[in-house]
């Protein structure tokens, strides 16, 4: 069960549909919600594989201090009256981004919830990463363009028999126990891996789901010459799904900072929520 849900926000302002989204999730679950106004100071540097801010002077520290405190008194004033009540903080560590600020705070929280423009930046798809693979805890993406008013009634589990699928599932276990209809896909390599697939059903997630509540359909597709994850999306698309599951592939260091594959795809492309774990 989630508890604690956390809402970093990095851009510099109020972004309306991880808020929106995750107060309904809090409202939903009874969770307690905090919110991360990020503090960048000074220039940013690189150094090695480290996105670290340049050493702040008082004046440039003063100055992020004063904008942080006004976007995270913005918040407030947003959220104000919701139930249960939230807590606003501002990142306070000095020498660190704000994804290294929100790596940190979602240690110690169930769920963190993202905004992604419609177009990312690479930095913003890199604080994704980090905090994806740094924190230990599973991610859920609110497009921006995203339906925020509503639950997530059906959802789309990505299912191979893998350690990262293996890890979304358990940390989604909240969302599918609430869902109305639950879809775990498989992607099968052709025509005799569908039929593997489908002979082996009743040793899949299924009993597991079951367990916990969760009445779930088992599906096999064909993926055909399509990338995973185009292919767990047009699924997605097709049954109007209002949530995707995934685990997040990394496969070498700078795979940490810019995704490849599947990952890459539902993280750029996917026009309703994903949770990502890894």
């Amino acid at each position: 069960m989630y508890r604690s849900i956390l809402v970093p926000l990095l851009r510099g302002e109020a972004e309306a549909a991880p808020l929106q989204a995750a107060c309904a999730l809090t409202a939903q679950l009874g969770a307690e919600l905090r919110v991360l106004v990020g503090m960048d100071v000074g220039r940013a540097r690189a150094f090695g594989w480290e996105f670290m801010p340049a050493g702040p002077d008082e004046a440039s520290d003063l100055a992020a201090r004063a904008g942080a405190e006004a976007l995270a008194e913005d918040v407030r004033r947003l959220l104000e009256g919701h139930r249960p009540p939230c807590k606003v903080v501002v990142g306070d560590a000095r020498w660190a981004s704000p994804a290294r600020q929100a790596v940190e705070h979602a240690q110690v929280a169930d769920l963190v919830v993202m905004g992604r423009p419609l177009q990312p930046t690479a930095g913003e798809s890199a604080a994704f990463g980090m905090i994806l693979l740094e924190s230990g805890r599973p991610v859920l993406v609110i497009p921006s363009t995203a339906r925020t008013d509503r639950r997530y009634g059906t959802v789309v589990l990505a299912w191979t028999p893998t350690r990262e699928a293996t890890r979304a599932l358990h940390d989604a276990l909240p969302l599918l126990a609430v869902a109305r209809a639950v879809h775990v896909l498989t992607l099968a390599e052709g025509a005799a891996g569908t039929a593997r697939f489908a002979d082996v059903e009743a040793a899949s997630v299924l009993p597991l789901l079951a367990r916990h509540g969760v009445a779930a359909r088992h599906l096999v597709e064909p993926r055909g010459d399509r990338e995973a994850g185009e292919a767990i999306l047009e699924h997605a698309l097709r049954i109007g799904a209002d949530l995707i599951v995934a685990g997040g592939h990394g496969r070498s260091r700078l795979a940490e900072l810019v995704f490849g594959g599947a990952t890459r795809t539902l993280y750029l492309q996917a026009p309703i929520p994903v949770l990502f774990s890894h």
